[in-house]
């Protein structure tokens, strides 16, 4: 494992790391927060690349390093996320795509995270202050993220971007009818989210037959979304 003490530009000790030989797939603790990534965080370098939208490191770890885009990022979240499932929990089109183009596979379901931290470390209190939560590692809202979901349940949850979505789709080896671990499909949680951009991007998948309204419950969670509707006004 690399160590940062976060002292200097981290993007360019991760360069010159690489070039002197470390694993691009090897995580990095990072002691100092950087950016949106809290003191005591863990990550492969794919991972930080998304965290902090570094689209030209991220070429660099795909294109000249072979970094794997199937392993998990290794952050401390209890979910182990992949770089494709980050990248779409944070809206990360551009990135979306490029891991698609480097082998990563779109069908994915998340799992939980089986060894090492799933929590950031918590930043020691001041004086008889009450101890402080864990800094969030994720900034998006992963409040409906569970194991099962794949990259397409992530982006209509978590980021609730229809460019992410079109992007997954865009790749012939996306499942669109993919059920997560309750058994609802993509097509089910845009009707649930009342995401129409969302549900307007998988309904031109459903042109070229890969969406089957039929499945996943939609129209109950149609049905759902128009009950509460008609509770509101």
């Amino acid at each position: 494992m690399l160590l940062f003490r976060g002292t200097r530009n981290e993007t360019f000790i991760i360069k010159s790391r690489l070039s002197g030989g470390a694993s691009p797939n090897a995580p990095i603790l990072f002691n100092n927060a950087v950016g949106p990534v809290p003191a005591g965080c863990e990550s492969t370098p794919l991972g930080f690349a998304i965290l902090v939208n570094d689209e030209a490191l991220l070429d660099m770890l795909l294109n000249k390093y072979a970094a794997d885009p199937s392993l998990p990022v290794q952050l401390p979240h209890p979910l182990a996320f992949t770089p494709l499932h980050l990248a779409a929990a944070l809206g990360r089109a551009t990135m979306v795509a490029k891991l698609l183009a480097n082998g990563a596979n779109p069908n994915t379901p998340i799992a939980a995270k089986t060894t090492g931290p799933t929590s950031p470390r918590q930043p020691a209190p001041t004086g008889n202050a009450p101890p402080l939560p864990p800094p969030s590692v994720v900034p998006a809202n992963l409040q409906r993220t569970m194991v099962g979901d794949t990259a397409l349940h992530i982006a209509i949850d978590a980021a609730g971007s229809a460019p992410v979505v079109k992007a997954l789709l865009a790749s012939p080896a996306t499942n669109a009818d993919a059920p997560n671990g309750r058994g609802r499909t993509p097509a089910y949680k845009a009707v649930k989210r009342a995401n129409r951009a969302c549900w307007e991007a998988l309904l031109g998948a459903k042109a070229a037959g890969r969406v089957d309204l039929n499945r996943g419950r939609v129209i109950f969670a149609a049905i759902q979304v128009r009950l509460c509707t008609c509770k509101l006004s």
